[in-house]
């Protein structure tokens, strides 16, 4: 009798376990899902461009030699002020090529992590945004620093994490980031991984405003780089810097680090 009480409150208790557990699978996946729809929602906004519009961007930039397939980057370049519209702190649109990174970028000024856990609309969200650091000045800084979650729907910026193989770096070199000012195209030119704590160390040279702090990045590059891509960057190339979180470790952190290599505007 004692035996069957104890294997009835043991099969509860794994009952309770697997319902809680489900919830809040469900409501993670949910969360993502709902945030990727509002993304998708963003996203719509550049379909208020006209033809004229793009258009008339062409004729403005003939001799940057535009090819008819970025019209949809170049719709959403000049869809900034109907994204302001919505949410003042957008700040620009970050996309990487045959992956699922395709997001607006957005920076607080007042709460340098508002953004962890907000999504476009300002609401609520564990998904959060893509976001760039508070300390960044669009169309000024010598590095622009971008976070996101590592999300296991591979959603957000989970997918910086295959930079850790050289292959799949090969097939991904490429990325844009199009502030409000203009369209830019980037080249990988490292992929690094540390702790967080190595990371916050480098928070005195990581945008690179001087010679001397672009040298104290170089090193830092050098030093937790996972392998060498053969990319050199130099004082005065612009770069980009995408941060989220890396599990093989306690805290880890990969970065993909990036410079700028042309613009149409």
């Amino acid at each position: 009798m004692k035996k069957k009480v104890i294997y009835h409150i043991v099969f509860l208790l794994l009952f309770a376990f697997f319902i809680i557990c489900s919830t809040l699978l469900i409501n993670y996946y949910s969360t993502g899902y709902k945030n990727t729809l509002k993304i998708k929602k963003v996203k719509n906004i550049t379909e208020k461009i006209s033809e004229r519009e793009i258009e008339d961007f062409y004729e403005t930039n003939l001799n940057k030699q535009i090819s008819a397939s970025q019209k949809d980057r170049i719709k959403t370049f000049l869809s900034y002020k109907n994204f302001k519209n919505i949410n003042a702190d957008y700040c620009g649109w970050l996309h990487i090529p045959d992956t699922k990174i395709d997001y607006p970028v957005l920076q607080s000024q007042s709460i340098q992590d508002f953004y962890l856990d907000h999504d476009f609309y300002q609401d609520k969200n564990s998904s959060g945004s893509i976001y760039l650091d508070n300390a960044c000045i669009v169309g000024y800084s010598n590095n622009y620093i971008i976070y996101g979650h590592h999300m296991k729907d591979g959603t957000m910026f989970a997918s910086l994490n295959k930079y850790q193989s050289k292959e799949y770096y090969l097939d991904h070199d490429k990325m844009q980031f199009d502030t409000l000012y203009d369209i830019g195209d980037y080249q990988v030119i490292s992929v690094l991984k540390m702790s967080e704590s190595d990371l916050n160390h480098s928070s005195s040279f990581l945008l690179a405003e001087t010679k001397d702090k672009f040298n104290q990045l170089t090193e830092f590059i050098n030093k937790n780089k996972i392998y060498d891509t053969g990319q050199k960057v130099y004082f005065g190339d612009k770069l980009l810097t995408l941060i989220t979180c890396e599990y093989s470790y306690k805290n880890g952190r990969i970065l993909i680090i990036a410079k700028r290599i042309n613009e149409i505007t």
